[in-house]
């Protein structure tokens, strides 16, 4: 700030959260500064962690046609890296004309259209328009309102201003970009006091050296670029300016204080316009931007009218850079561009040693008055980048002596530019710089955050759509539009040398390597594994794992290969399997004796044991051929069976010897048919087993005797029982009885019964 300062006491690094001030000490103006920017630093980074930048969704900037060909700023509130800046609109109105911007004075005006003859209504060209802010002092000399009347015209304390300027730039041009649009200069400045003697003339004899005023003096010495232009050939011209009153002895030129030009002094006239044209620029025009006028006579002022103020330096200098090399620049009697405190400054090669030498290589060297300059011009090659209004500050004070560092390859301390892309403009249309940028342009408060508000990094736009930069527009995508072919599907690891194939392993061994991929397009996603699935999975590409049961199928394949997939499992049962293979469940209790035995163990034994048998199956056939010749052997036969099944060939069978004390499960007695097959009882006779089934036989009781059937299930079917020769009164030729819940199936059977008169 040029302005009536002490010294700059604040530094960012020390962390600093407060000034307080003690008891009984000095009040210095440094202290109480120190506290506003510590405050403002606080506040900034705040604004930065929070919000960076940005525009509110409520009340903010935005930018829009004219309807002219030109553009139009709606006002409102930005944040730039968390610098909250303003633009406002005069009284009464409700948007600024470009042209007509209270920080941006006459700016560059827009490209115009190339269409010939002008399109009606007109048409602008295409460019960028983007927003610059930036800090700088306000005086009580451009804002008199900051003067109380009570002091009798003096000033007390200044202020700072945040710049808010809608700038443009050519199509294409990304002004974010701080490598062609830099924030602030890189050059570095080292300065120190010098040897306070100087050495006589040597071409006098009479000379002797004479020792100088060794009083330093105490002030805040300011170095600072004035401008920096380029001609047509891509020459530059560097003009710096430098003060041991930080710049900030300045007035009206029509209100000059009477001691105002006392001394050896360069004075800058200047308006509002070179004091908001600071900056760098891409756009130009014909006299754009506005620079101060540097003149080394008070009296060569250019007019109130068109300067009103002016600023008084120590001195200044002018470098211009020409094929690569920088040099002081020269005037038309060959004199070199500059002073300090009224010495002209002159170029050497050799290393300086007197007041107003200059020394220009990498760096530039100039003896000052009190102090000596380097500032890097050019390090490891690369040239160093000046931005008008950068400056450096150094405290020097009196009890500094010579040969003090007061500033090492120091940075500029200031003018720090902060940029954001704000529109895109193709004639009357208007569209947002950067659509990708989300919320940006109008981010809500915290309060009042939806998905909408949300930024959305899209890196997939074939997933997400190719306009979709926010989150609610993603999910809104992935709910209508998400398929298998969206969802990417990371191949396993299958375990090695597993006793089966993995299907992973058969489905290659088909598809070929490039699988899941089988529609080619890169990508293994799940459609394109359900599509392997559905279209290419059979059972030759289904695992099988035989070890479970691998003494079964090593009975099944003798020495054959053992199956790994249910293709060739089912065809080793197909072509391998035979009832020698299958086991027989000798847990049945229902099986026959026969089948009971120790050396039946498979189906193939169970069959060869009912082959064996000559009426086949599991019932014994009794009768002349028959297994038994009678009924009587046949159940003295297999007494201890619980289950018994005869069938009667034809003929008359004789049956005397009980069969009530067998305890049989079942009794099966099956005939040849009811003539032909005949049973002749002596006696009562009782025919007893849990279940009792008599199929296709003739019965013929004794006369007065009774045949019993006592069972729970009883079926007789197809039967016939005849009693001859009985008594009236006779007990009932067929009984039946059984327990409560007994059953009787009794179907198609005949009774005869003749009795004697």
């Amino acid at each position: 700030m040029k302005t009536q300062i002490s010294r700059i006491s604040f530094r960012a690094r020390q962390r600093y959260s407060g000034v307080y001030q003690q008891q009984g000490r000095m009040i210095v103006d440094a202290d109480l500064n120190e506290q506003t920017d510590i405050t403002r630093t606080r506040l900034d980074a705040a604004l930065e962690d929070v919000i960076g930048t940005g525009i509110p969704a409520s009340g903010g900037l935005d930018i829009r046609s004219d309807g002219a060909g030109g553009i139009e700023i709606v006002p409102g509130r930005v944040y730039v890296d968390g610098i909250a800046a303003e633009v406002i609109a005069a009284e009464g109105a409700s948007t600024v004309p470009y042209s007509q911007q209270e920080d941006f004075p006459d700016p560059p005006p827009v490209p115009a259209g190339e269409l010939s003859p002008p399109a009606s209504p007109p048409e602008g060209g295409a460019y960028t328009v983007y927003l610059d802010v930036w800090e700088r002092p306000v005086l009580a000399l451009e804002d008199p309102s900051l003067i109380d009347p009570g002091l009798h015209g003096a000033d007390t304390c200044s202020r700072t201003r945040t710049m808010a300027q809608v700038k443009w730039c050519p199509a294409g041009q990304n002004p974010e970009d701080t490598t062609f649009n830099p924030r602030i200069g890189d050059a570095l400045l080292s300065l120190a006091v010098r040897d306070a003697t100087t050495v006589a003339d040597p071409c006098d004899p009479c000379a002797e050296v004479v020792d100088l005023d060794t009083l330093t003096g105490n002030y805040l010495f300011r170095l600072e670029v004035h401008d920096l232009g380029r001609d047509a050939g891509g020459n530059y011209t560097l003009t710096l300016k430098w003060s041991s009153e930080n710049g900030a002895e300045q007035y009206r030129v029509d209100n000059l204080p009477s001691d105002f030009s006392a001394g050896d002094w360069v004075y800058e006239f200047y308006d509002d316009r070179c004091e908001k044209h600071l900056g760098w620029h891409l756009a130009g025009a014909a006299g754009f931007p506005e620079r101060g006028l540097l003149r080394t006579e008070l009296d060569a002022a250019p007019g109130a009218a068109a300067y009103p103020y002016v600023r008084r330096w120590d001195g200044y200098c002018v470098l211009v850079r020409n094929g690569g090399v920088w040099v002081l620049a020269t005037d038309a009697a060959g004199a070199g561009v500059g002073v300090d405190r009224g010495v002209p400054l002159s170029q050497t090669s050799e290393p300086i040693s007197r007041l107003g030498e200059v020394n220009v290589g990498d760096d530039l060297l100039i003896n000052l008055d009190r102090l000596r300059l380097t500032l890097s011009l050019r390090v490891d090659g690369f040239e160093r980048r000046f931005v008008p209004g950068d400056y450096w500050l150094a405290a020097v004070r009196e009890q500094h002596a010579s040969g003090t560092v007061l500033l090492e390859r120091a940075r500029p301390h200031g003018i720090e530019h902060h940029y954001m892309l704000l529109a895109d403009v193709d004639g009357n249309l208007v569209s947002r710089a950067d659509s990708a940028s989300c919320g940006r342009y109008a981010f809500p408060p915290l309060t009042n955050i939806t998905a909408a508000g949300v930024c959305f990094d899209n890196t997939c736009p074939d997933l997400f759509g190719a306009d979709t930069n926010n989150l609610q527009d993603a999910l809104t995508h992935l709910c209508n539009e998400l398929d298998a072919a969206d969802v990417a599907y990371l191949e396993p690891e299958c375990p090695a040398n597993a006793p089966a194939p993995s299907l992973r392993a058969l489905l290659e061994s088909k598809l070929g390597p490039g699988w899941p991929d089988v529609d080619d397009d890169g990508l293994s996603t799940v459609k394109d594994v359900l599509d392997a699935l559905l279209c290419h999975l059979d059972a030759a590409r289904l695992p099988f794992d035989p070890a479970p049961l691998q003494a079964r199928w090593q009975a099944i394949v003798d020495a054959g290969t053992l199956p790994t997939t249910a293709q060739q499992a089912i065809d080793t049962l197909a072509r391998d399997l035979d009832a020698d293979d299958i086991a027989l469940d000798k847990s049945d209790t229902s099986l026959c004796a026969a089948l009971q035995a120790n050396e039946v163990v498979s189906v193939q034994d169970a069959l060869n044991t009912l082959c064996r048998s000559s009426a086949g199956g599991c019932a014994h056939t009794v009768g002349e051929g028959g297994s038994f010749a009678t009924l009587d052997q046949a159940f003295q036969a297999l007494a201890g069976e619980r289950f018994i099944a005869l069938c009667l060939l034809a003929g008359e069978h004789l049956l005397s010897a009980p069969v009530d004390d067998l305890a049989l499960s079942t009794l099966k007695l099956t005939g040849g048919g009811s003539n032909a097959t005949r049973i002749r009882l002596r006696g009562d006779y009782v025919l007893r087993a849990d279940e009792l089934i008599m199929t296709d036989l003739t019965v013929i009781a004794a006369p007065n005797r009774s045949v019993v059937i006592e069972a729970q299930r009883a079926s007789v079917h197809a039967c016939r029982f005849e009693r001859i020769g009985s008594a009236a009164g006779a007990a009932p030729m067929v009984m039946v009885r059984g327990a409560a819940g007994a059953e009787l199936a009794w179907r198609e059977n005949e009774l005869l019964a003749i009795a004697r008169p």
